[in-house]
């Protein structure tokens, strides 16, 4: 059996995913809030952020970001050439594909800094 580690698995099926010519996956989360203050944000799969969003309410923050709409679908459409989809996070503390695209975000920041 041939294993890899996480990174190499993920590199690896991110290229399936190319060759397939799958849609690229774009996860909506609401990142953080307090009483009347939301923040949602939309980042693609490889950790680049493509939308973000103030709502006075949390129930608002997936519409806002496309999911059941077509708000930032054109924004979308320019940065995934192969087609998309949304993918609603509920629970983004523990989502682990979130989890990995946070990390992409957080080295692309660093490398743009």
């Amino acid at each position: 059996m041939i294993t890899a580690d996480r990174e190499t698995q993920n590199t690896l099926f991110g290229h399936i995913r190319e060759i397939m010519n799958t849609p690229t996956r774009i996860y909506c989360f609401c990142n953080e809030g307090r009483e009347n203050w939301f923040e949602g944000v939309a980042i693609r799969e490889d950790g680049k952020a493509l939308a973000r969003h103030i709502s006075g309410t949390a129930e608002w923050i997936p519409f806002n970001l496309g999911i059941g709409s077509f708000i930032n679908h054109e924004t979308y459409k320019a940065n995934c050439p192969k087609g998309f989809e949304l993918v609603w996070v509920h629970d983004p503390a523990n989502h682990e594909a979130l989890g990995r695209v946070y990390k992409l975000n957080q080295e692309r920041k660093a490398a743009a800094a």
